[in-house]
């Protein structure tokens, strides 16, 4: 069993993770030992479900007992970078949540520590167990669209996530707002479909030292270009439109089993997708699993995360994808235009844009009607 830390105990590791981790448990996969949490009475909360975890304020002192081969990284991003150095540097395989890093400079030198150590370094994508995408993926890859490709990945609703501070609203501890948090899984989504994808334009609304709500980044791939749209603060008409010369795709974030598709002027059809992971720790993967819901695929990147560290196949998501998207996520924030706010007046609009965090680094530009 891989004894475990878990750094940073917020609500991501009891909404998300804790389950599968005891799933794991009781498999035989890891044994949680210690929970990390500058703020001891966090970690003291979650021992509701490993009450055998001994408390520590720092990944330091976790790791000194010798007991520690696994460390899962659930802290604000701006600290991931030296937490996964220390944990590396220790000894222990990594798992974090996304992002890897704030920049992709730090996602590539945590892939060159993790190289290093000879230890699996993984991010937390659970998306990258959703049946539709793998099932749009082998369809995308057999031709059915053509080519060009044209698409349009929008996903946006009211903040609702559980925060114990405002660490997640600030750039320096978070590193970015919206585009970081939901882009990096849409970005990351898109990045399995087609391939890397370069950055053309982007918009943001953030201001000053502030992260921002609403985002547009516009994209190019080897087989298309398209656009995505990210909000904290408004209910969009979510999930991914691709379009090819030979017909069109949408896929409903929420529903994962299933896609639509429709030939061009034809109608729309609903295909079910039952593709499957390995769900136990056997060399042969006897025992499979198709995700229907967000917390079964988390049942299963913890799977996919044990059987990595046993050599038995590889991350979903490792350092090098990792650090190519926030490559892009990088540009996006160099390039940064303010985002037209189009109920302000035009006096209104204009004192906006002299206050966007950008403003000084580049001049504001027109782009698309929201």
């Amino acid at each position: 069993m891989l004894g475990t830390a878990i750094v940073g105990c917020g609500a991501i590791v009891a909404d998300l993770h804790a389950h599968p981790l005891r799933r794991l448990e009781n498999l035989g996969g890891v044994d949680v030992r210690v929970l990390v949490d500058r703020d001891p009475g966090r970690a003291s909360a979650l021992r509701r479900w490993f009450p055998d975890a001994r408390v520590a304020t720092s990944l330091t002192a976790a790791l000194q007992p010798g007991d520690i081969h696994l460390t899962f990284i659930a802290t604000p991003p701006s600290l991931h970078r030296s937490l996964t150095l220390d944990a590396l540097k220790a000894g222990c395989h990594v798992f974090c949540e996304k992002p890897l890093a704030t920049t992709a400079a730090d996602a590539r030198e945590l892939v060159r520590a993790a190289d290093a150590a000879d230890r699996v370094l993984a991010v937390a994508h659970p998306r990258r167990f959703f049946p539709n995408t793998l099932a749009v993926r082998t369809l995308i890859a057999s031709g059915q669209l053509g080519e060009p490709l044209q698409f349009v990945f929008r996903e946006g609703s009211p903040y609702d996530w559980s925060i114990a501070t405002d660490a997640a609203f600030r750039r320096a501890t978070a590193g970015g707002g919206v585009l970081l948090d939901k882009g990096v899984h849409c970005l990351d989504t898109l990045d399995s479909l087609f391939g890397t994808g370069h950055v053309l334009a982007s918009w943001d609304d953030s201001l000053h030292e502030g992260v921002e709500t609403n985002s547009k980044v516009e994209l190019e791939t080897s087989s298309g270009r398209g656009v995505v749209h990210l909000s904290w603060d408004q209910a969009l008409n979510n999930g991914l439109w691709i379009r090819g010369p030979k017909g069109e795709i949408r896929m409903d974030t929420t529903e994962i089993t299933r896609y639509q598709q429709r030939d061009p002027g034809g109608s729309w059809r609903r295909y079910d997708c039952n593709e499957s992971w390995p769900s136990d720790l056997t060399p042969a993967g006897g025992s499979r699993k198709t995700p229907y819901n967000y917390y079964d695929c988390g049942d299963l990147e913890w799977i996919n995360l044990v059987r990595s560290i046993r050599g038995l196949e590889s991350p979903a998501v490792d350092g090098i994808v990792a650090a190519r998207v926030l490559h892009q996520i990088e540009n996006a924030y160099r390039m940064a235009q303010p985002l037209d706010q189009p109920w302000f007046s035009s006096s209104e609009q204009a004192f906006w844009r002299a206050r966007h965090w950008h403003a000084t680094k580049a001049a504001p530009q027109n782009h698309p009607t929201q």
